[in-house]
């Protein structure tokens, strides 16, 4: 990975990272409004962090919330490709499955497999809801990016499976020393027979992307994950999941970069998913979905608990456009003592 303090591009993004200080960002930005200027959005690069259960207390979120790297400065530079009308129609049709599913046939379907108690003694219960268990499809032909703390590349249940990786994180090996990444590679992708069940893993004979993009310490830069998205699209990725972000505050709108890379990577077939956020204190507290999950161009993914009830930390929409949750899914562990 090059050093911070070298400008960055990103060609298949149309993306630059650059050092600026704050007089050359407010330059940049009313650069933006000169038409002979090919510079479509810009914005402060965000810290963000591997999101695991409640990983900030309130006041930590209401401290940490905002916090930018003011020496860096992310550009679109050239047009976007991509009509509002597809953006539409996307979110449109995530939107309309979502309301199916909560007032129709679905979540009837679903109903039907809560028992009173989940027996995983050979699969998760997250597996066994979403009837993952059970699907005729696995995955063969799929590519899966996944973007995190990298992985750990002599896990006994990968042994022999197809795995390209990268670390994008300056003298880290791709190697994960933070565990967050081999956890959500492994609920991604995971074996069908695992060497000790239950089973935990979804499309287990996918090709598996491992991008390091956070470090051993579970933190990482904007332009670290514009490296892992770019790289993705390259290696053609159709799936690209990133179980990581940073608080947003209450109306704040999502990163202008970030929303034109979201469109950039869905016309170029890769989709970018991105957990919502799990910095709630539910019922009192309902934190908004964090960036970049509230850019509407990617899926922002809720979570829920074993009685497919939103989960207490699980962030919710606080803000429109962008700042929805697309879909929830199983995001709550079960620990068998």
């Amino acid at each position: 990975m090059e050093s911070p303090e070298a400008s960055i591009v990103f060609p298949n993004l149309g993306v630059a990272v650059m050092p600026a200080s704050p007089e050359q960002f407010m330059g940049i930005r009313a650069a933006e409004a000169d038409s002979n200027v090919p510079i479509i959005a810009s914005a402060p690069e965000n810290v963000v962090f591997a999101l695991q259960e409640d990983p900030f207390g309130e006041e930590e979120w209401l401290t940490s919330e905002g916090e930018e790297d003011e020496t860096f400065a992310s550009v679109i530079a050239s047009p976007a490709g991509l009509s509002m009308e597809y953006l539409r129609g996307y979110s449109d049709a995530v939107q309309n499955l979502v309301g199916r599913v909560v007032a129709g046939e679905a979540l009837v379907e679903l109903e039907e497999v809560i028992p009173a108690a989940f027996d995983e003694s050979q699969t998760t219960w997250g597996l066994q809801v979403t009837k993952a268990a059970t699907s005729q499809f696995s995955g063969t032909g799929i590519k899966v990016a996944v973007l995190d703390t990298g992985m750990d590349l002599e896990h006994p249940d990968f042994a022999g499976r197809s795995i390209t990786s990268r670390s994008f994180i300056e003298n880290e090996p791709v190697h994960d020393r933070h565990g967050h990444g081999t956890h959500c590679i492994g609920t991604a992708c995971g074996p069908q027979r695992p060497s000790k069940l239950p089973r935990y893993g979804v499309a287990y004979t996918a090709d598996t992307f491992a991008g390091k993009v956070l470090s051993n310490r579970g933190s990482g830069t904007d332009a670290q994950i514009l490296g892992g998205i770019e790289w993705a699209i390259a290696h053609g990725c159709e799936v690209l999941s990133m179980s990581l972000g940073a608080p947003v505050l209450p109306g704040q709108r999502p990163n202008p970069v970030v929303e034109k890379v979201g469109q950039r990577a869905l016309g170029q077939g890769t989709l970018i998913i991105a957990a919502a956020g799990n910095e709630s204190g539910r019922p009192t507290r309902i934190n908004p979905v964090g960036h970049p999950a509230n850019c509407r161009s990617i899926m922002a993914v809720g979570a829920l608990d074993e009685r497919l009830q939103v989960a207490s930390f699980s962030n919710g929409e606080r803000t429109r456009p962008g700042g929805e949750v697309n879909i929830a899914a199983p995001g709550r562990l079960t620990l068998n003592i």
